[in-house]
């Protein structure tokens, strides 16, 4: 397969008066107009037991700082003009091999990128053409196994995701003390990798079990530090179990009971904990949920967090680090109408 696209960006964020919001005080982003063109070829081959896939795309992008509400002397106007032209090309590489008639190893490699930004990079901007559109390119890395034995279905896969240059966000250090202050684009090596298995074994017609376990580890350059430090749980989820039991005990009636316990996230150092990163604790929450088939459709009951567990998360805000209480019991009641 193999095909040709085109693809056109508009976008303008503005501030606005809180007492009059039909007044425009100032740009979050100042108009920025993105042109981008893709050329793609895509190829699958088949060799007996073993299957071969692969593809390349190419981008090009240009782009300006466009003239709407330009020249009236706007907080956070850019001056219009063109952005510096940029190219992309991005790969892909795929192998499935059939070992049996149920057990199958697989292998990838992946070439993503993100484009993000480009509007709070022209915030202010007085030189165009020093702007990049140029997306953040990540490199990533899959082998596995999955099948079937018996009764039990499983997966079990490992990771590796790398950028020299990946698309982040930091507070605008011309804006310090002001009641408003955006954030800009930040490029930062990163790295992130980790495995993922799961289970699920029919017992019966009537019960199934099952599990999930996810490990993930990662780490960012840190200008501060000058090396590497570890990403915490608001990038990388810590070490996870999940088991969860599916019963049907009559063909009108199903539940599933989960439980997921999430390991403690002790990734800084004191000195890292002492410039503001945050380690969190481990939890053990459990969802449980039903459905009744009742009349033309299916009455579904249901509650996460069960016992109610009182718990913290990190999230980034501002640049730092946030603590936020994550939600308590969420009980739900529905009815899906089935139409034929």
């Amino acid at each position: 397969s193999y095909g040709l696209d085109w693809r056109r960006d508009r976008l303008i964020r503005l501030l606005l008066d809180p007492d009059d919001t039909g007044i425009v005080t100032g740009f979050i982003a100042p108009e920025i107009i993105l042109n981008s063109t893709g050329l793609f070829g895509q190829a699958e081959l088949k060799l007996g037991a073993l299957r071969l896939s692969g593809g390349l795309r190419n981008e090009w992008y240009r782009g300006r700082i466009g003239d709407e509400l330009a020249g009236l002397g706007l907080s956070g106007e850019g001056t219009p003009g063109r952005l510096a032209p940029a190219s992309l090309l991005l790969a892909n590489l795929g192998a499935v091999w059939s070992v049996a008639d149920d057990v199958q190893l697989f292998a990838s490699f992946n070439q993503g990128a993100e484009l993000t930004q480009l509007g709070r990079a022209a915030r202010r901007a007085t030189d165009p053409s020093i702007i990049s559109p140029e997306p953040a390119r990540s490199d990533q890395y899959e082998v596995g196994v999955r099948g079937r034995a018996g009764a039990v279905d499983f997966t079990l896969a490992g990771f590796y995701s790398r950028s020299a240059a990946a698309s982040l966000l930091q507070p605008d250090p011309t804006c310090a003390g002001e009641s408003f202050c955006p954030l800009i684009p930040l490029r930062v090596p990163q790295r992130v990798w980790g495995a993922e298995a799961t289970a699920r074994w029919q017992a019966s017609k009537q019960l199934a079990v099952g599990g999930l376990f996810t490990w993930q580890r990662g780490e960012i350059f840190d200008e501060d530090f000058g090396r590497f430090i570890p990403f915490g749980a608001d990038t990388v989820s810590p070490t996870r179990v999940t088991a969860y039991a599916d019963w049907a005990p009559v063909e009108t009636v199903s539940a599933r009971l989960q439980a997921t316990w999430v390991a403690a996230a002790n990734f800084f150092t004191p000195a890292e904990q002492a410039f503001g990163f945050i380690n969190t604790p481990s939890n053990f929450l459990v969802d449980v949920s039903a459905g009744w088939q009742l009349g033309p459709g299916e009455l579904t009951v249901g509650a996460s967090n069960l016992f109610n567990r009182r718990y913290e998360y990190t999230t980034l805000a501002a640049g730092g680090f946030t603590p936020a209480l994550a939600q308590g019991r969420q009980v739900s009641i529905g009815y899906r109408l089935k139409l034929r």
